[in-house]
This record gives C-alpha cells, sequence and structure tokens, in this order.
C-alpha cells in the first residue's frame, strides 16, 4: 500500500521528486523483504541471509537494471540471524547497489554489482562490490550515505570503503 501510495504520488511529481520517491520505495522494498523472510523463518524474529539477499538482489537487479547491462550477483553463507540486525544489513545493501547502479557504470557501461555475506570468527562481513569506474577521492555525504552510516552503527558495526581497482568495494563489519 505504501508503495501504490508512494507511484501514484510519482506519476504527476518532477524529476527529482520521482526520483525521491523510486529511492523510497527501493527503501521500502528492502524491509519488507525482510519481513517477508521473518515469516518463513523457523524460528520467530529470525531471518535466513542467504535466502533475503539474493531474493533482495534480484528485487533491486529488476527495479533498477531498465535496460542496462549490470549483473548482481549474491555469495552468502547460510546465516540466521536476528530481524534487528537483518533489516538494517538489508538497507544498507539497498543502499550500496542503488548507488553503484547511480555512479559506477556511466553512459550504460556493462558491469557486475557482487553482494558477499559472510561468517568471520570476530562476527559477520558484508561486501558489496562493483567493477564499475571506482571510487572518488571524496564522498558526497547524501542521504544514503548518512543512513548507511547510521544503519552501521545501528548494529554496531564498522563501514570502510575502498577502490577494488576496477571498481569500488564498501565492507561492513559487525557482530
Amino acid at each position: 500500500i505504501v508503495q501504490a501510495i508512494l507511484r501514484l504520488q510519482g506519476r504527476s511529481a518532477s524529476e527529482e521528486v520521482r526520483l525521491a520517491l523510486e529511492s523510497s520505495i527501493s527503501r521500502c522494498n528492502a524491509i519488507f523483504y525482510a519481513h517477508d523472510h521473518i515469516s518463513e523463518g523457523a524460528r520467530a524474529g529470525t531471518v535466513e541471509m542467504r535466502s533475503y539477499l539474493t531474493t533482495l538482489g534480484k528485487s533491486l537487479a529488476d527495479a533498477l537494471r531498465d535496460i542496462r547491462p549490470i549483473a548482481i550477483t549474491v555469495d552468502s553463507d547460510s546465516v540466521i540471524l536476528p530481524s534487528e540486525k537483518a533489516e538494517p544489513v538489508g538497507l544498507i545493501v539497498n543502499e550500496l547497489v542503488t548507488n553503484a547502479f547511480k555512479y559506477a557504470f556511466p553512459k550504460n557501461q556493462a558491469g557486475t554489482i557482487r553482494i558477499r555475506f559472510a561468517t568471520e570468527a570476530s562476527g559477520y562481513r558484508l561486501e558489496v562490490t562493483d567493477n564499475g569506474s571506482g571510487c572518488p577521492a571524496e564522498v558526497k555525504t547524501g542521504l544514503g550515505t548518512t543512513l548507511t552510516q547510521m544503519l552501521a552503527q545501528q548494529i554496531a558495526g564498522k563501514l570502510h570503503r575502498e577502490d577494488a581497482q576496477p571498481g569500488c568495494r564498501v565492507t561492513l563489519w559487525f557482530s
């Protein structure tokens, strides 16, 4: 219902407002998929991350790709997280993949965005890597950047951005 309302508002809005509403719809989808996976989980209030991230990656590819030759791959350990950690992780993935679509592949350049989620001795590691144009030296602090930083703090995580040569890699560590 929320997505339908936002889409209806976007029909008569300016291009800038329409893009902002599409971004909001994408964020709603990330939360929706987490809730959908929570209801399917064997244990109440948990999310199986491989399935969740695969569904989220497919949804983002369908919503953002349009006719652009960009693939999204997901490589995830089978990990069950409490929903209060899974939802922020999903929203972070949403923001990072959306940013890669916007900035990493100019002029309909082909490319791949890879989502990796793994268990480590000290907790968990999420990586979103693209093979696009690289990381700019300075990042604009917009809503997406602010949101990812706040979400990382919410789960006591640490974000790191680096040049992947080619492309850009953002890593989140949390326990």
